[in-house]
């Protein structure tokens, strides 16, 4: 991912953050449940596997993420 990193140290007073490409790896479970015939939602546990250098904008090494989504059928179509 493309994120701002902070630099160790600071040569100057406005080089204090910068966008790199971090690399990281993570692993989880997920859960899709619905809430309406309409409305689903889900929820995402991750685990960060690969952090070598400490610079993931993610401070802690287990993420909890959710979300929602509403579900559209097209006309005609039959969804299962």
């Amino acid at each position: 991912m493309n994120a701002l990193v902070l630099t160790p140290q600071q040569a100057y007073k406005n080089e204090t953050r910068r966008r790199e490409w971090v690399w990281s790896s993570f692993a989880g479970i997920k859960n899709v449940f619905n809430l309406s015939p309409k409305w689903r939602g889900n929820v995402q546990v991750l685990y960060s596997l690969y952090n070598p250098d400490k610079r993931s904008p993610y401070a802690n090494r287990l993420n909890l993420r959710f979300g929602f989504e509403r579900v559209i059928l097209k006309k005609g179509r039959m969804s299962f």
